[in-house]
């Protein structure tokens, strides 16, 4: 059963106002007044008319006794009768009885209100008299001897009547009076109420509208009463505190909202870049490629990792290694379009969606430009870090409708940018899949081939270019695999670094070359050395130089026959301060040092002449333009006039005909290596070669 709402009737009426209930009070209290003081003045005024009627009755009665005391004691009873009908003639006598001494009735007469044959009253008073009227008996003396009674009646009737006169005529003045008084409170309340209706429209209003700032008149006439000025006083404290609440709980919530919009940001937002996070990312996926009822909207993803952001952050420290994100983070938002976001997923890794790109083409294009401007080095905190960037690029569409496959192929993509070499674009297709799977199995492969020693190391050799036979063996990783068949060095080499097993790899090659070396030492090869190559994660180890010590000493090797190649992206990779000290322990310990790729990164004279190199390799991909393409020519002259310039000795890879070896030695290459010579082959299989096919490569 539903409750009435507070302050309406049953009936549905409005409440009665304040001072129509004050007139409607006063007005009941007045006729309740009025009621009761006519009554006490009927009662009164009917108490004296009585009164005064039995007084007059009285002294009649005296007057008729004394009258007739000498007509009694005679009984002379026609007197009496004479008498008597004179008086019963009075306006009000009901009636006359004259009683002699023995208090039998002697004379009557009766009238008005008193029948002819009506009993006569008691003569002692012992029976009550007739109603509405008013019997009186005195004695009949002579010479003060009683000689009977007389006892009149007369009737109350004119008494009754004189009260309903005076009683009507008082009433019409209270009533009168009565208006009168209630005009003039009603007159009066209008005033004294005004304030209250003034702060009824201010309650009203601030409950309509919400005002806290509205306040009551603190102006008031001087006849409102104290209690109405306090009203509006309290009313306006009230509403001072409500507005200071409400102030302060307005400054709360704006706190409030701004830690909740803060954490919503720091939810959302990388703390280091200021870029959206991967739950930003996530959410964004989300509904290009699932919330939209029409379809899935033109979208691509690039997804960029940092090449030897490691490097920078165990060499340079986290503080640099956050600048250098939050500059990259920087370049990359520079590049972008209307419509593209670029996200920080973590560590060195970032993603782009672009946004309405259809095809490879645009996607692609945009890409390139991503990486060409992080090819540019960056200056941070006064240092020079160059750094590449590998990207994956992977449409939306039939190989991707989810947000999940969508990033898998872009990261798949960019792992295949990473096999290419670095500093690469791959663009995802099916193809690739199949990619990330092998490259999935041989990380769980190769841990059990480290164990199991299923792991070979074959050998190139670099030939003396002017006097024709074999200085060193340039030594590799390769891998007779049970399913796959023969896995060569670089895939080798990119499955220990994304698996985490590059530095067990690495120190297993070296220990195996440096081992290896010396048993060919203790042969008729005891002038050939051995080249290993080196990576960037190994180089960033700071017990490398002990762990090369350590291989030297087991192997018994003389350091001077050991030749590490340093890849230039792992020198530029590391603090001239960190590469300087590490390399500085490898040349003091006799090794030689080659900056193998020279000129196919950032490279910098400064390598040349502050590390303690003793060569630089010229890349294959400057050897394979040679003798024909002129640039190429251009550029290999130019790096071997330089080298010898600051004494150091030249080698060449990737050397596959006898043009190119004639133009490198012609232009005072030191080294030659290639395919031109020999293929990389087991130990074994090397030294067959060298002593039967090729005898003049001996040493």
């Amino acid at each position: 059963m539903s409750e009435m709402p507070t302050g309406t009737s049953r009936r549905g009426t409005r409440p009665r106002s304040l001072r129509s209930r004050i007139l409607g009070a006063n007005a009941a209290a007045s006729l309740l007044g009025m009621a009761i003081t006519l009554c006490i003045l009927a009662f009164f005024q009917y108490r004296a008319a009585v009164d005064e009627f039995a007084a007059a009755a009285t002294i009649e009665a005296q007057l008729i006794g004394d009258t007739l005391a000498p007509a009694l004691v005679f009984r002379d009873a026609i007197s009496t009768h004479g008498l008597l009908a004179t008086l019963h003639r009075r306006p009000g006598t009901a009636g006359v009885w004259i009683f002699d001494q023995e208090n039998r009735l002697f004379a009557s007469a009766t009238g008005g209100t008193t029948a002819a044959d009506s009993p006569p009253p008691d003569p002692v008073g012992a029976e009550p008299a007739a109603p509405r009227t008013h019997e009186t008996r005195e004695p009949v003396l002579d010479h003060g001897v009683r000689v009977g009674t007389v006892v009149t009646r007369i009737s109350l009737a004119p008494v009754q009547e004189r009260l309903q006169l005076s009683a009507a005529v008082t009433g019409g003045m209270l009533i009168l009076g009565l208006v009168l008084v209630l005009v003039l409170l009603a007159w009066r309340l209008l005033r004294l109420l005004r304030p209250l209706a003034r702060l009824e429209a201010v309650m009203d209003h601030i409950a309509t509208h919400g005002n806290y700032a509205m306040r009551a008149p603190d102006s008031t006439p001087d006849d409102v009463p104290d209690e109405i000025v306090k009203l509006g006083r309290v009313l306006n404290g009230m509403l001072d505190q409500i507005q200071k609440r409400d102030m302060a709980l307005e400054r709360e919530l704006s706190v409030r909202r701004g830690a909740e919009e803060e954490l919503a940001y720091t939810a959302h937002h990388d703390a280091v870049t200021g870029l959206p996070n991967r739950r930003s990312f996530n959410e964004a996926l989300e509904v290009r490629l699932i919330r939209l009822p029409d379809g899935i909207r033109p979208t691509a993803l690039m997804f960029l990792d940092l090449d030897n952001f490691k490097m920078v952050n165990d060499t340079l420290g986290h503080d640099v290694g956050d600048a250098l994100l939050a500059a990259v983070a920087t370049r990359l938002s520079d590049q972008l379009r209307d419509g593209d976001v670029v996200y920080r997923l973590g560590g060195d890794e970032f993603a782009v969606i672009l946004d309405r790109v259809a095809d490879e083409d645009g996607a692609l294009y945009a890409a390139a430009k991503m990486l060409e401007a992080l090819f540019q080095p960056f200056t941070v905190r006064g240092r020079v870090i160059h750094t590449g960037t590998s990207i994956g690029v992977a449409l939306a569409g039939t190989l991707a409708t989810t947000p999940e496959q969508l990033l898998k192929n872009a990261d798949v993509a960019m792992y295949q940018a990473k096999s290419q070499g670095r500093g690469q674009v791959a663009l995802h297709h099916a193809a690739l899949d199949a990619g990330l799977a092998r490259r999935t199995m041989l990380a769980h492969d190769l841990r059990a081939a480290l164990e199991q020693a299923c792991l070979e190391v074959h050998y190139q050799p670099q030939i003396d270019a002017l006097r024709g036979r074999a200085v060193a063996f340039d030594a590799t990783v390769h891998w007779p695999h049970p399913r796959l068949g023969n896995l060569n060095h670089d895939e080798l080499l990119m499955v220990a670094e994304d698996s985490g097993q590059i530095a067990a790899l690495g120190s297993w090659l070296l220990r195996s070359a440096c081992a290896d070396c010396a048993l060919w030492q203790a042969a008729d090869l005891h002038g050939v050395g051995v080249s290993v190559s080196v990576t960037a994660r190994q180089l960033a180890r700071g017990d490398f130089p002990a762990i090369v010590a350590e291989a030297l000493r087991a192997s018994g090797l003389p350091p001077d026959r050991l030749e590490l190649e340093l890849r230039e992206a792992a020198v530029l990779s590391r603090s001239a301060k960190v590469i300087t000290g590490t390399l500085t322990e490898l040349a003091e310990l006799g090794v030689k040092l080659t900056l193998d790729a020279f000129a196919t990164g950032h490279s910098s004279l400064t390598h040349l002449n502050r590390l303690p190199l003793t060569s630089v390799k010229l890349d294959a991909t400057f050897v394979s333009g040679l003798p024909d393409d002129e640039e190429a020519c251009s550029l290999a002259d130019g790096i071997i006039a330089l080298a010898t310039k600051l004494g150091l000795k030249t080698s060449a890879e990737g050397v596959t005909n006898k043009a190119q070896a004639a133009f490198l030695t012609a232009h005072g290459c030191d080294r030659l290596q290639g395919a031109l010579f020999m293929a990389p082959q087991r130990l074994a299989d090397l030294l067959d070669s060298l002593a039967t096919r090729y005898p003049d490569l001996a040493a």
